[in-house]
């Protein structure tokens, strides 16, 4: 266990941690001593999983919205579908998407949705929860060219 001060408007203050922190190589010099600004500006950034957990949504909503956009824009595309069970034996339904992106001239593909099911899981019922997205996204059955199913 190593410790670590940093400074407050009330003094300085011990933090022990369990694992060592990353370095970066300019850091690497073993007499080179961090500042108290260092230690402050380090100790701002915000690591608790709750904030984790905002940004990974964040830039998940964000990749979707920019698929689906690049996605309205393509002549046509192909859809995949698989079908598996999670640890917790909950079935759940991936939409894979590959389509020409017009903008930069070449072919994308990507995890589109992942649809959690609960409940029964009827040909039916796979069906309704894939035309339900493909409603709600936008996305018209006319320019699909190919559609898979595993």
């Amino acid at each position: 266990m190593w410790t670590n001060w940093t400074a407050t408007n009330r003094g300085h203050r011990k933090i022990f941690c369990n694992e060592p922190e990353e370095r970066n190589v300019d850091e690497l010099d073993s007499h080179k001593q961090r500042t108290p600004k260092d230690i402050l500006q380090r100790a701002s950034i915000p690591l608790s999983s709750r904030s984790n957990t905002r940004r990974t949504e964040i830039l998940a909503a964000d990749h979707k919205s920019s698929l689906l956009e690049l996605l309205q824009k393509a002549p046509c595309y192909a859809i995949a579908l698989d079908q598996k069970y999670d640890i917790a034996d909950e079935e759940q339904m991936f939409i894979f998407v590959q389509f020409l992106d017009i903008e930069c001239k070449t072919f994308r593909e990507g995890l589109l949705a992942m649809l959690p099911f609960t409940g029964k899981t009827l040909g039916e019922d796979l069906f309704q929860a894939f035309d339900d997205f493909m409603k709600k996204s936008n996305i018209r059955y006319d320019r699909m060219v190919s559609g898979g199913f595993n």
